[in-house]
C-alpha cells in the first residue's frame, strides 16, 4: 500500500490504463490464435474471412504500444504464412 500521494495516483492510473488496454490486447491474441488454429485445421473460408481483421488487430496493438513493433511484424508474418499454407 503506497503512502506517497504520487504513488497512489500512479497505481490508479495503472489500473485505468490496464482496463483500457485489455480489450485491444485480448483481441490481438485471440485473432492470431484463431487464424493459426483455423489454418492448421485447413479451414480456408474462416482464415480468408478474418485475415484482414486479424492484421488490423495486430496493427492496433502495435500502434497503442501494447506490443513491440517487431512482435507485430512477426505476428503478421505468421498470419501471412498460415494464410498461404491454407491457400496452397
Amino acid at each position: 500500500m503506497p503512502i506517497i500521494k504520487s504513488s497512489k495516483k500512479r497505481n490508479k492510473q495503472a489500473i485505468v490504463r490496464a482496463e483500457r488496454n485489455k480489450p485491444v490486447k485480448s483481441r490481438f491474441l485471440t485473432m492470431v490464435k484463431n487464424i493459426i488454429a483455423w489454418a492448421t485445421e485447413g479451414n480456408k473460408e474462416k482464415v480468408e474471412a478474418h485475415f484482414d481483421e486479424a492484421q488490423s488487430a495486430v496493427d492496433m496493438a502495435a500502434k497503442k504500444n501494447l506490443i513491440h513493433k517487431n512482435k507485430a511484424n512477426r505476428a503478421k508474418s505468421q498470419l501471412a504464412a498460415a494464410k498461404k499454407a491454407v491457400s496452397a
